[in-house]
C-alpha cells in the first residue's frame, strides 16, 4: 500500500493545507454524502494516489532479478559478466533507468536516456533521480512534446551506442509513453523539421496516437523495428510502459523493438486521409511511397509489458472505495474527439441523477445507459457491475462514483493554451451548466469530475488537467469570464487559470509517469 503521506507529497503548494484537507477527507468519508468541497479534494487525493501506483521503478523492481551474477526476467535467464548496456526515451525511464542501476550494479557498463525537457528539474520525487556518479547519460529534449535538435541529439547518441555492441552483451531498453518525440532520427534526405511538420499537422487535425506513430514509423531510422535491427546480435530486453489503448508493442514510442506489422501504404493512408499531400514536404512524401526493410530477426529480442492504464484505475477504485464510494472501472479504452467524450460523459449525468431522483424506472435506466456504455467501449462484464451495482442499492443509492482511461483527442481551433484534459473538464462543465439553466436533470443533485494526465503535463502547460463540478460555469460568468470564447481558441489552460485564481487545475509537475489519462465523475445527491 502506498501511504497517504507519501500521496500528499505531490499535492501542489497552493492548495489547501495538508493537514486541513486529509482531516476534512477523513471527517466526511464515513458520511453517506459528502460536500462537493471535499469530494473536490479527495479526487486530488484520489488521482495522485493512482499515479503512484504505476511508480515506474517499483513496476520494474517486480520484473527483473539480479541472483549468482545471473539476471532473471520472467521466463528467461541471462548471464552477466559486465556486460549490461542501457538506453531509455520517454517521460517515465529515469525512474525506471535508476532502478535498473541499483539492481545490475556493476554489471551495468554505460547507458544513455533520453528524457522531456526540464524533467530533471522539475520531477518531485526522489525514486525520479539517478545516484551520483551514474554510468547513465541524460539529455533533455521534445519541448512540449515535439520532437528538436536535442532529442535528436539523444537519438543519435543511442544509436551509436546500440551499434557498437556485440553478440555476449546485453541491452536493456526502457520504453515509455513520449518516447517517439525523444528519438527522432528520420530518415534521408527527411530533415527533423520536415519530420516535425508532420507531427504538428497530424496532430492539428486530430489524428490518434496510433495515426501518428504510423507515420512516424516509415519516416524513421530507429521506430518500427529499427533499433532492434541495429542492436542485432546483441539480446535485448525491452520494459514497456503503456501509453496507447489496448498496449500494442508495436505502436508504444513507435515500436523500436518490436516487429513493424503495418501494411505497406498504412502511413500514406493515413496521410491521404486528412488531405495533407500538399502540405508536407515532397521527401516526407517520397519517404513514405519508399518499401520498408524489415525486421528478419527476433531471436534476441524480450519484449515485456510492465505497465499500463488499467493498473491506475484499479488503483484510482481502491483507493475510492476507502472513503466510502463504490467505485465502477468503466472502461480504459477512452477514445475519439473530446467533445464526443464530454457529450457522452454528459449522457451518463443525466442518467444517473434521474435515477437517483427516481425520476427513471431501472428498466428504463438500462435500456438507455447500454448504448453509452458501448460507445465508451466497455466491456459486458461492466454492464453487468453497473446493474448488479444498482440493484444492490434499492434502499440506499445516494451516489455513484465512475472511473475511466484513455486518451481522447482533440482538433485545435485556435492559438490558445491547452491540453485534451483541460479541454474535456471545459466542455463538460459547460453541458452541466446548459442542464442547469435549461431543465430540471440536475436539480437535486451534485456533480464532480477530474480529468487529469497520468504524466503530470496536459498539453504545452505546467497542468495535468482540471476539475470540473456543478455550478461552476455560473461562477465563472459572474466573474466576467466567457467560456465558449475560451473553448472557441482552444484555450482551456486560461479559461481555468482565470476562474478563482487557478484553483480548479491539477498542478503536480513532471510526475515520471504516463499510461494516458485518468477521469473521475461522481454523481450524488445534494446535501439538505
Amino acid at each position: 500500500m502506498i501511504s497517504l503521506s507519501r500521496t500528499l507529497q505531490l499535492l501542489p503548494r497552493r492548495s489547501v493545507k495538508y493537514e486541513t484537507l486529509t482531516q476534512n477527507i477523513m471527517k466526511t468519508s464515513d458520511m453517506s454524502i459528502m460536500h462537493t468541497t471535499d469530494v473536490q479534494h479527495l479526487l486530488r487525493l484520489v488521482f495522485r494516489k493512482s499515479v503512484l501506483a504505476v511508480n515506474p521503478p517499483d513496476l520494474v523492481q517486480r520484473e527483473i532479478l539480479v541472483l549468482d551474477n545471473k539476471l532473471h526476467i520472467r521466463e528467461k535467464c541471462y548471464n552477466l559478466k559486465e556486460n549490461c548496456y542501457l538506453v531509455g526515451f520517454g517521460k517515465c525511464v529515469v525512474g525506471m533507468a535508476s532502478k535498473v542501476e541499483a539492481i545490475l550494479g556493476k554489471h551495468l557498463q554505460k547507458g544513455i536516456i533520453s528524457v522531456p525537457h526540464d524533467f530533471m528539474a522539475s520531477n518531485r520525487l526522489d525514486d525520479n533521480k539517478l545516484i551520483e556518479n551514474s554510468r547513465i547519460l541524460v539529455f533533455e529534449g521534445a519541448k512540449d512534446n515535439l520532437p528538436d535538435e536535442n532529442a535528436e541529439l539523444a537519438a543519435k547518441e543511442i544509436k551509436g551506442l546500440v551499434g557498437s555492441l556485440g553478440f555476449s552483451d546485453i541491452l536493456l531498453v526502457l520504453i515509455s509513453g513520449g518516447g517517439s518525440a525523444l528519438l527522432p532520427l528520420a530518415k534521408p534526405p527527411v530533415t527533423l523539421q520536415e519530420k516535425l511538420e508532420v507531427v504538428k499537422k497530424l496532430g492539428g487535425v486530430g489524428a490518434d496516437i496510433v495515426e501518428m506513430n504510423t507515420v512516424r514509423k516509415k519516416l524513421s531510422l530507429v521506430k518500427g523495428g529499427g533499433l532492434a535491427s541495429l542492436a542485432y546480435p546483441t539480446k535485448v530486453i525491452s520494459l514497456i510502459l503503456s501509453d496507447i489503448i489496448g498496449d500494442p508493442l508495436d505502436m508504444i514510442a513507435s515500436g523500436p523493438t518490436v516487429i513493424n506489422t503495418d501494411s505497406e501504404d498504412a502511413a500514406l493512408n493515413i496521410i491521404q486521409k486528412y488531405g495533407l499531400e500538399k502540405e508536407v514536404a515532397p521527401s516526407v512524401m517520397a519517404a513514405l511511397k519508399e518499401k520498408s526493410v524489415p525486421l528478419t530477426h527476433s531471436s534476441h529480442l524480450q519484449n515485456l509489458l510492465i505497465g499500463n492504464n488499467l493498473i491506475a484505475l484499479e488503483a484510482a477504485a481502491r483507493e475510492c472505495k476507502t472513503f466510502g464510494f463504490n467505485p465502477i472501472v468503466v472502461s480504459d479504452s477512452i477514445s475519439g474527439f473530446v467533445s464526443e467524450v464530454a457529450d457522452l460523459y454528459t449522457s451518463l449525468v443525466i442518467l444517473f441523477c434521474k435515477l437517483l431522483q427516481e425520476k427513471i424506472s431501472k428498466s428504463d435506466f438500462f435500456n438507455c445507459i447500454n448504448p453509452v456504455l458501448e460507445k465508451l467501449n466497455a466491456q459486458k462484464h461492466i454492464k453487468e457491475n453497473i446493474h448488479s451495482h444498482v440493484m444492490s442499492n434499492e434502499n440506499d443509492t445516494d451516489k455513484f462514483c465512475l472511473i475511466f482511461g484513455g486518451e481522447p483527442t482533440v482538433k485545435v481551433v485556435g492559438d490558445g493554451l491547452g491540453g485534451r484534459n483541460q479541454e474535456l473538464a471545459l466542455r463538460f462543465a459547460m453541458n452541466l451548466h446548459e442542464l442547469e439553466t435549461n431543465g430540471n436533470d440536475l436539480e437535486n443533485c451534485d456533480v464532480i469530475f477530474l480529468s487529469g494526465g497520468t504524466d503530470g503535463v496536459d498539453g504545452p502547460t505546467n497542468a495535468a488537467g482540471a476539475i470540473a463540478y456543478s455550478g461552476q460555469i455560473k461562477h465563472a460568468i459572474e466573474d466576467g469570464l466567457d467560456p465558449a470564447s475560451f473553448l472557441s481558441r482552444s484555450d482551456s489552460y486560461n479559461f481555468f487559470l482565470n476562474l478563482h485564481k487557478g484553483k480548479d487545475h491539477i498542478v503536480i509537475g513532471h510526475t515520471g509517469v504516463n499510461v494516458m489519462d485518468i477521469h473521475i465523475l461522481v454523481v450524488q445527491k445534494k446535501l439538505s
